[in-house]
C-alpha cells in the first residue's frame, strides 16, 4: 500500500508547517469527534452501560493494540495513564527477577528521557543495584552489544531515541538479554503506530506506550505490554476493576482476591476512561489501516531530498545513518546557533522542538515535500 498526503483528516491550519509530532500529536477529525461524541455521553449518564462502557469498549482497543504489537492475547496488554505507571509497574516487580541477588546494574541509555532514570533510583537502593548509563556514540548498538553480560538485571530503552532518531537494534538486543537473563523493557512511545514493533520477534518482558505522540490518540492514556513474568506479580494499586467478575456490580461486595487474567492486575483505576478511550480506538483503527511501515516509506519520501539538501548546505544530521524516517534531529555547534535557528522556524509558523543543541524534526502523513522545503529553506539562511 502506497500512502498519499492525508492532511485533509486533521484539522491543522494551512499556514502552519507542524512537524512537531514527537512532542505530541494533532487529532484526527474522527478522533475529536468521537471524543466530543464521548463528552456528551457522560453529560447524560444514564445512557452508560456498565458492561459496554466499562469492560467492551476496553476490550475493542486492547484488541487494536494487540494488532499493531502483534501480542498473542489483548490480555497481555494493560491500560495505563502515562509512561512513568508502566515503568513503576516495572519496578515494583524487578525484585522478583530470575536472580535478581546476583546482578549488580541496570543499563540505561545516556540522554534519554528523564522518566527511565527516576523510575528506578528507589528500587536500585533496594536492590543493591546500580545504574550505568552508556554513553551516546555513532554505533550505540555496538555500544549495548558489549555491555550485555550476566551482572546486568535489566535494560531500559527505547526503539527510537527521543531526540535524534537513532533506531536501536531490539532483535539482537532482545537475543542478548535472553542469553544472559536480563530483563529487556522497551519505551515505544516514539515508535509505536510510525515503525512497525513485532513482539513475537523482539521479545520484550515489557513494552510501554503513551498515546499522545505516534499512536494520534489523548493525553493521559497508554498502554503496556507485558510478557508472562508479570501474569502473576505486583500491581502499583488494588483496583476492585482489575478482580475477576468485576463487571457483575451486583456481586461486588462479594470481595475477590483473585485478579483478571494476565496483564489486568495492572490496569490503573479508572481505566475504561468513558471519554478517552473511544477516541483511541478511532486513531488505532485509523492507524492499522495505514500500516506503520506504509507511514515510514512515506516519510521517507517526503524527506529524503530535503535531508540531502541540508547536509550539503554544511547542517549535521544526528544519527545520519541507523535513524527512522518520521524523526530527526539537526545537529548544531552550539545552543546558541540552535536556538537561532528554532526561533527563525518558530517566526515562519515553521514547528519543531529545540532539545540542547538540536532541532528534532518530525514529520508524518499530514506533511509534504513543501513543508520539508520551507523548513530546509529557513535553517539554510538562519546559519
Amino acid at each position: 500500500m502506497s500512502l498519499t498526503n492525508q492532511a485533509h483528516l486533521f484539522d491543522l491550519e494551512k499556514e502552519k508547517v507542524y512537524l512537531n509530532g514527537a512532542a505530541y500529536s494533532p487529532l484526527l477529525k474522527s478522533v475529536v469527534a468521537a471524543g466530543m461524541e464521548s463528552v456528551q455521553l457522560k453529560a447524560r449518564p444514564y445512557h452508560i452501560v456498565p458492561k459496554i462502557h466499562f469492560f467492551d469498549k476496553v476490550d475493542e482497543v486492547r484488541v487494536l493494540i494487540q494488532k499493531l504489537i502483534n501480542a498473542n492475547d489483548k490480555d497481555e496488554v494493560a491500560m495505563i495513564p502515562a509512561a512513568s505507571y508502566g515503568l513503576a509497574i516495572v519496578a515494583a516487580n524487578l525484585y522478583r527477577w530470575p536472580n535478581i541477588g546476583k546482578k549488580k546494574k541496570i543499563l540505561l541509555i545516556d540522554q534519554e528521557f528523564p522518566n527511565d532514570f527516576y523510575a528506578f533510583e528507589k528500587v536500585c537502593s533496594t536492590l543493591n543495584l546500580a545504574i550505568e548509563t552508556l554513553a551516546m556514540s555513532e554505533n550505540y548498538n555496538e555500544s549495548i552489544f558489549q555491555s550485555l553480560n550476566e551482572e546486568v538485571a535489566m535494560i531500559v530503552l527505547p526503539h527510537v531515541h527521543w531526540i535524534t532518531g537513532y533506531k536501536f537494534d531490539l532483535v539482537n538486543i532482545g537475543k542478548l538479554c535472553r542469553q544472559n537473563g536480563i530483563m529487556l523493557v522497551i519505551d515505544g512511545t516514539q515508535s509505536v503506530g510510525a515503525l512497525p514493533l513485532d513482539v513475537q520477534i523482539v521479545k520484550p518482558d515489557a513494552l510501554i506506550c503513551a498515546s499522545y505522540k505516534w499512536l494520534l490518540g489523548p493525553y493521559g492514556q497508554g498502554f503496556v505490554y507485558l510478557s508472562s513474568f508479570f501474569d502473576d506479580g505486583v500491581p502499583v494499586e488494588e483496583s476492585w476493576i482489575n478482580r475477576i467478575e468485576s463487571d457483575n456490580f451486583a456481586g461486588l461486595l462479594a470481595y475477590k482476591t483473585e485478579y483478571r487474567p494476565k496483564a489486568q492486575r495492572y490496569n490503573v483505576g479508572e481505566y475504561s476512561q468513558f471519554i478517552q478511550i473511544p477516541m483511541l480506538h478511532k486513531a488505532l483503527t485509523q492507524i492499522l489501516e495505514w500500516g506503520p511501515a506504509n507511514i515510514q516509506s512515506y516519510c521517507h519520501l517526503i524527506t529524503e531530498d530535503t535531508i540531502q539538501r541540508l547536509v550539503e548546505a554544511g547542517v549535521t544530521l544526528a544519527s545520519p545513518n541507523e535513524r527512522v524516517n518520521h524523526l530527526f534531529a539537526l545537529e548544531f555547534d552550539n545552543m546558541e546557533q540552535a536556538t537561532t535557528v528554532y526561533h527563525a522556524l518558530s517566526e515562519h509558523h515553521i514547528y519543531t522542538s529545540l532539545r540542547g543543541r538540536r532541532i528534532r524534526v518530525s514529520p508524518y502523513l499530514y506533511n509534504d515535500v513543501d513543508d520539508l522545503d520551507k523548513m530546509a529553506k529557513v535553517v539554510i539562511e538562519s546559519i
